[in-house]
């Protein structure tokens, strides 16, 4: 009998390393959600370019990049100030962090939603090639999203109100738009959003920042000659004051608040500028002084600082007075970005956990993908997962239509339901809807999938940082925080709700509702239900010749596809009806109380009515099953009694659970073992 050896360092057993595949083919979730949106034709023509990018964010070119921006986080070098006492600029970004920005900026992260002005598509081409890249990135997309938003709000100004520009206004402000939606790095902007002072967050009505007019005269003191990037005068106007939170520190412009004697303005300005030093050019900040940096539970490859402005100049955007309008259009893109991140990186989350259960062996040799409770738990937090996707990609469609509003389009599978007078309506209750709902519920996934991993998933090794969920556990904790807390959300959709236009906001989610009813029953004039219903496979036909269990269920399973969707439709109507009335019959002070519940109940019903959609397309049974569950994870309804009434067999019944489990947890290419073969 041959002596056991012990383990040592380099003898014993060792894990099997798991593998992560392209997500764009990987996560059927994710290609569910795009053809629900988008027609198959322009599947087809970003599906390479999506697969190409899936594996280049897993390289092992970009894992080095993030572990060197993680490891050698932004510092400032000196004391900002020359030998002369004129400052200068003191902060340093690592190698990483600059690689990761520029392949996102030549990758159009953000130039893919400004490169085709006629398709209403533009925004969900760009935001799943960034839903892609959020978790390798180590989030420059902090300074992606506020450089889309700086660009949207640019171009609406130059569209819609040119005649408060000057040529030199409009100079700065077009090379401005050319920059941020350019893919060229060498040329490209990123942009900041400063707004946070000391005296609060999101409560700017207190700003102390000051903007002076000064007129045209745009040297700076002690130089010859100072202009921007074009050799365009700086702007005419003065900016003093302290910024207390201001992310994207080493921007090429920014977007900012500041009081004028008007109120309370919006500005647009270059972090830098060119002037004529002892007959040299050089690049001087724009009157900013970084006062620190901030340290952070997360994102810390970040450059978050407080900042003194003294003497910037900038170039007033809007009219003055109106600030907070203005800049808004920045929050409503900076919003999406956040959810589009939250998804994004829960996704690259749950990859690593079914990699990780594609290999790992327990009790006894058995895989763990196997193992009932793990699918259970994991097919839980697949399904959160799956509403958070649809819902934020439906806020990312919205977008589109909304600024493209002659080349909306509705072919695709299943037409939006949208009534396209209700577009803007909609994506205001939508947006900060989603933006909450999917933060707080990508933080729970996240922690979720870093605890099924055990020890591993609390490691950050930087060999290898494909599957490092602690570190987008951390960073993903700012998303709710970030562009408005969840509590700050909640107070702004109630004040929709309770406001002048309240009517109108609840008019356009009760149209939404009402179409997805029509779209499930497709009643004609006359009250026929003629609908798609009609057409769909019976629930045992997905069932085919495999275990002793399956074929017990096939004989046991009376209730249709139809009738199971036809239920969940009537549990989204009365959810709906029941939270109509009580946002009526509430005060606002007693609504802003419930403002987190206002924000449970409309994305519970939301994302119900979004998968209900999703399952209509074609009977899928795992995405039946799916709309199934959050019907009853939302409004309490039974899984069994909608589906499965009769069944007595116990064991057939457990069996049946553990099967769908998996397809929701795995999807079909992991779901092994089970009885169950969903076809398309």
């Amino acid at each position: 009998m041959t002596s056991p050896k012990p383990s040592s360092g380099r003898l014993g057993f060792f894990q099997a390393v798991p593998v992560l595949s392209s997500k764009w083919h990987e996560d059927e979730v994710l290609q569910r959600t795009v053809n629900l949106f988008v027609p198959p034709a322009f599947v087809s023509s970003i599906t390479e370019d999506l697969d190409r990018f899936s594996q280049t964010v897993v390289s092992k070119r970009v894992m080095n990049w993030i572990a060197d921006a993680e490891a050698h986080p932004p510092y400032l070098k000196g004391s900002g100030f020359d030998i002369f006492g004129r400052p200068n600029d003191p902060l340093v970004t690592s190698e990483g962090w600059r690689n990761l920005q520029n392949l996102g900026i030549s990758e159009g992260i953000v130039a893919r939603g400004y490169e085709f002005p006629d398709s209403s598509f533009n925004r969900l081409a760009q935001f799943l090639k960034y839903y892609i890249w959020t978790p390798s990135s180590a989030v420059v997309t902090c300074p992606s999203a506020m450089q889309d938003g700086a660009a949207a709000v640019i171009k609406a100004q130059l569209l819609q109100q040119p005649s408060l520009y000057n040529d030199q206004a409009k100079v700065f402000l077009q090379d401005a738009f050319l920059r941020l939606t350019s893919r060229n790095p060498e040329i490209a902007w990123t942009s900041g959003q400063w707004m946070t002072e000391r005296r609060g967050g999101s409560d700017v009505s207190n700003t102390e920042t000051l903007a002076t007019f000064i007129g045209k005269s745009s040297t700076m003191e002690g130089y010859t000659k100072t202009f921007d990037s074009k050799e365009n005068p700086l702007g005419p106007w003065r900016i003093d004051g302290f910024k207390w939170f201001s992310s994207a520190t080493d921007c090429g412009m920014v977007l900012l608040l500041a009081q004028t004697i008007r109120g309370l303005s919006c500005f647009a300005a270059p972090a830098r500028y060119y002037c004529l030093q002892d007959g040299v050019e050089v690049v001087k900040l724009n009157g900013l002084r970084i006062q620190r940096l901030k340290s952070k539970l997360g994102t810390r490859a970040v450059p978050t600082a407080e900042l003194e402005l003294e003497n910037m100049r900038a170039y007033l955007v809007g009219e003055e007075g109106k600030g907070i309008k203005v800049i808004s259009g920045m929050l409503n893109i900076t919003r999406v970005h956040n959810a589009v991140s939250s998804v994004g990186s829960w996704s690259r989350g749950l990859a690593s956990v079914r990699a990780y259960a594609r290999v790992r062996q327990v009790n006894g040799g058995q895989l763990l993908q196997n193992m009932p409770l793990f699918r259970r738990t994991i097919a839980t937090q697949a399904l959160a997962y799956r509403a958070s996707t649809l819902l934020t990609f439906f806020n990312v469609t919205l977008l589109g239509m909304k600024e493209h509003p002659l080349a909306v389009q509705h072919n695709s599978a299943l037409p939006l339901c949208i009534d396209s007078g209700q577009i803007a309506n909609l994506l205001r209750i939508v947006t900060p809807l989603t933006k909450a709902h999917t933060a707080k519920e990508s933080i729970v996934g996240l922690q979720e999938c870093m605890e099924s991993l055990g020890g591993v998933g609390y490691l950050e090794n930087a060999e290898n940082q494909e599957f490092n969920i602690a570190r987008l556990f951390r960073d993903a904790n700012v998303l709710s925080i970030w562009e408005g807390t969840t509590d700050v959300l909640a107070t702004d959709l109630v004040k929709v709700l309770k406001g002048r236009e309240g009517q109108q906001m609840l008019g356009a989610v009760d149209l939404w509702v009402r179409a997805v009813s029509d779209a499930v029953t497709n009643k004609s004039s006359a009250g026929q239900n003629n609908g798609p219903l009609l057409n769909l496979r019976p629930y045992d036909q997905w069932v085919e010749g495999a275990p002793v269990h399956a074929v017990h269920l096939k004989s046991k399973l009376p209730a249709r596809t139809k009738d199971v969707l036809l239920v969940a439709l009537e549990q989204i109507l009365s959810a709906w009806n029941a939270c109509k009335k009580w946002i009526r019959s509430q005060t606002i002070e007693e609504l802003l109380a419930d403002g987190r519940k206002v924000q449970q109940r409309l994305s519970s019903i939301l994302c119900t009515s979004l998968l209900l959609l999703d399952a209509l397309r074609d009977g899928d049974i795992v995405a039946v099953e799916a709309c199934v569950r959050y019907a009853q994870k939302s409004f309490g309804v039974s899984t069994d009694d909608m589906t499965r009434t009769d069944i007595q067999d116990d064991q057939a019944l457990f069996q049946w659970k553990s099967d769908m489990d998996a397809l929701i947890a795995f999807g079909k290419a992991d779901a092994t073992g089970t009885g169950i073969v969903a076809k398309l």
